[in-house]
């Protein structure tokens, strides 16, 4: 079973992570998780905090669910779950991603654009995580993805077919090429540099592997590389890759 997070507020783009998840479980069934995470509300009375605690959503926010169950609605494997979270943490994630099964977290860009701290947190959590990371690109509304540009970090010593071995286990695209970047190099300098290998290849995805970093919401965040060239990104923890 191919299970997948996808932390969200109900912005509109939550319905092409939906989607994007539904084609990726490939006719398997997949649990398909909404994560809301919320702050607890700083009070002594119960019935405050209660009332607190049950969503209130707009209506906007209840056209974006709506939609979500109409696409899973039009398959048969794929289900959906709404996970309210209250705090989160690196263990609370942690346990999360291992109860429920994740093999991979969808991080849209309108979460990942969020201004309330605990949604920034979040998202260092999750990119601080062992699991895949599909970062979704500009426009990305569940179409395949087939062809992919591995981006090899400089001082890694990956070999490409240490990485398409272990994606090929996972998931149904193929690297069709490949380049190497330094570890300092800013991700807004590589598009105009990869912009004609993008082309010549018909490349749809990037495929990039990450570290451990120390999380902390004070450490400026930087454009990462589906900003910088606006196609989906694969990310991918450099134990597992």
């Amino acid at each position: 079973m191919k299970n997948i997070l996808i932390p969200t507020t109900l912005e509109a783009d939550t319905v092409s992570a939906v989607k994007t998840a539904i084609r990726h479980a490939s006719g398997q069934n997949c649990n398909i998780i909404l994560m809301q995470v919320c702050d607890i509300p700083d009070t002594y009375s119960a019935g405050y905090k209660l009332h607190k605690t049950v969503p209130v959503y707009t209506a906007a926010q209840s056209d974006v669910l709506n939609k979500c169950k109409a696409a899973i609605h039009n398959t048969l494997h794929c289900r959906l779950q709404v996970h309210l979270q209250y705090s989160i943490s690196a263990p609370l994630l942690k346990n999360i991603i291992e109860n429920k099964g994740v093999e991979l977290i969808i991080l849209s860009q309108s979460y990942k654009q969020e201004r309330q701290k605990i949604h920034q947190y979040c998202t260092r959590l999750v990119l601080n995580s062992k699991c895949p990371i599909l970062h979704l690109g500009h426009n990305t509304c569940g179409q395949p993805l087939n062809n992919a540009l591995y981006l090899e970090q400089e001082k890694e010593g990956l070999a490409l077919h240490q990485i398409q071995a272990h994606l090929s286990s996972l998931f149904d695209f193929t690297i069709v090429s490949r380049a190497t970047v330094a570890e300092e190099q800013n991700p807004k300098d590589l598009a105009p540099l990869l912009a004609e290998t993008i082309f010549k290849n018909d490349i749809d995805l990037v495929v990039e592997t990450r570290k451990n970093e120390k999380v902390t919401l004070k450490k400026k965040s930087i454009a990462g590389v589906n900003e910088a060239l606006g196609l989906p990104v694969l990310s991918l923890h450099q134990q597992f890759a």
